[in-house]
């Protein structure tokens, strides 16, 4: 009995070897933000990130790929970042300063202070 296309019996496809990384990644992750605008110009938004990234390191599984899937290396569990704007009250039509010259309102006026922190954590 011969196979389809060769005399010899013989299967193309047994000289072909395949190696190949036939995985995948899962990441999930719970998203709060929070953001506040108060009075006098000052706004602070704040955000936090829980998340879990999971998937195979390295890049070929001579036995079984599960032995490889885990933490993702660039995996970080926790984000927590801080920010602050605060629009300084100074130049023509604000609280302070509002009898300035025109020229000295174009360079005096329309400051910003901004402050950002940021935390997190790499692994769970």
């Amino acid at each position: 009995m011969h196979s389809a296309g060769r005399p010899d019996g013989q299967s193309r496809a047994q000289s072909i070897r395949y190696f190949g990384s036939d995985s995948s990644n899962n990441y999930n992750a719970l998203q709060i933000k929070v953001e506040k605008r108060f009075s006098q110009g000052l706004q602070i938004l704040s955000h936090y990130t829980w998340s879990r990234n999971m998937d195979f390191s390295g890049t070929y599984y001579p036995v079984d790929a599960r032995y490889s899937y885990g933490p993702a290396d660039n995996n970080r569990a926790h984000v927590f970042m801080l920010s602050s704007l605060w629009e300084v009250h100074f130049g023509r039509g604000r609280k302070f300063g509002s009898n300035i010259s025109k020229p000295l309102d174009w360079v005096a006026s329309g400051w910003q202070m901004n402050g950002i922190w940021n935390w997190a954590l790499r692994r769970f």
